[in-house]
């Protein structure tokens, strides 16, 4: 809904609290009314053009790899054509990671689920780049990793060095 009435023109404080006022898209639909633009989102859904990402505060994406910056004479959005094998395919998550990435970022959204913290606490996304470029095999080798240290070692090295093993067995 705050899609629609952003892409209807809107000036709803709801929507200036969200950003969504800055858009470069903000106004593009003003023409139309908020429920048919509504119903062609949720058409587009149903139809997988477009993707819900999140429960909280939800997003919608378009289905292909991503958004670029619209071509003249074309509307607000358009998918970047895709091109070759897709990234799953070829072992890369959608933000260009590895698997073992993917499985590193799952464990630290858990983990950091379980004991109540923010997901930074449990370790940076740099420090998870730096897992999968080092492939630490051992706790001596996890201490050389950037933003480790030995306490998060202690209460995750275990974990992480069996995520890195059955990752990289293969590679």
């Amino acid at each position: 809904t705050a899609l629609a009435r952003a892409l209807h023109g809107s000036r709803a404080k709801s929507l200036a609290r969200g950003g969504l006022l800055q858009l470069p898209e903000y106004g593009a639909l003003a023409g139309s009314g908020e429920l048919a633009i509504v119903a062609t989102i949720e058409a587009l859904l149903h139809e997988g053009v477009l993707v819900r990402h999140g429960r909280s505060f939800p997003t919608v994406w378009l289905a292909e790899r991503g958004v670029d910056e619209p071509a003249a004479g074309t509307g607000p959005l358009r998918a970047v054509p895709k091109t070759g094998a897709s990234s799953r395919s070829r072992g890369m998550t959608r933000t260009g990671g590895s698997d073992l990435v993917r499985a590193l970022e799952d464990y630290r959204r858990k983990t950091a689920r379980s004991l109540r913290w923010k997901i930074y606490m449990v370790f940076a996304k740099r420090v998870i780049t730096a897992i999968d470029k080092a492939r630490p095999r051992t706790r001596a080798a996890l201490a050389k990793v950037p933003g480790l240290g030995p306490a998060k070692i202690e209460k995750f090295g275990a974990d992480i060095l069996a995520l890195v093993s059955r990752h990289t067995d293969g590679r």
